[in-house]
């Protein structure tokens, strides 16, 4: 997906309320993507993997979302996988312009971080069929919850009971995967 494809999508993808990329573009993209969207429109990305992370370095100030695994955060601020703690890659995303920072801590759970709070979060509890589908399900719950005027903590409750709902079922989207599932699991 180049930056000439992406022209001749409509213009009113670029209005939405939030555009969702990841780094399996070209940083090109990403950095098209960053200039084409309203300023009313938000901004989030996927790390994906360590050597693709760093294709979102250039559009990290313009990022108000981005979700990563400690080694995606590593690659992206240059620091070793394992060296950092969560908080101090947290930190050194937000430097960098991030609005928020959806770390990833497998089964230890979720780093939320903003310019004012830096929260760490449990996994929820359940077996594991099947990780696909389960990071989606997070970042799709979170931005959900955080365009719906949840606070960081109640928004990353549901996307770890959104993770887990997937983590707990054999198919890459669990059937009862819904609103009112999340709001059930996480009052």
């Amino acid at each position: 997906i180049t930056p000439a494809l992406l022209q001749g999508l409509p213009k009113d993808l670029w209005q939405a309320d939030v555009v969702f990329a990841d780094c399996n573009l070209p940083a090109e993209s990403l950095s098209f993507i960053a200039e084409a969207i309203a300023p009313s429109c938000a901004l989030a990305i996927n790390g994906v993997s360590p050597p693709k992370a760093p294709r979102a370095a250039p559009v990290l100030a313009a990022t108000d979302y981005l979700f990563v695994n400690g080694a995606e955060a590593a690659a992206l601020t240059g620091r070793g996988a394992g060296e950092p703690e969560p908080e101090a890659l947290a930190a050194a995303l937000l430097a960098k312009g991030v609005g928020e920072v959806v770390l990833t801590l497998g089964a230890k759970g979720l780093l939320l971080a903003d310019e004012q709070h830096c929260l760490r979060l449990d996994s929820l509890p359940g077996s594991l069929r099947d990780v696909t589908g389960a990071g989606d399900a997070l970042a799709a719950a979170y931005l959900d919850s955080r365009l719906r005027g949840l606070d960081l903590k109640a928004a990353g409750r549901r996307a770890l009971a959104a993770a887990r709902l997937t983590l707990d079922c054999a198919e890459t989207v669990n059937p009862a995967l819904s609103p009112a599932r999340l709001e059930q699991m996480t009052s």
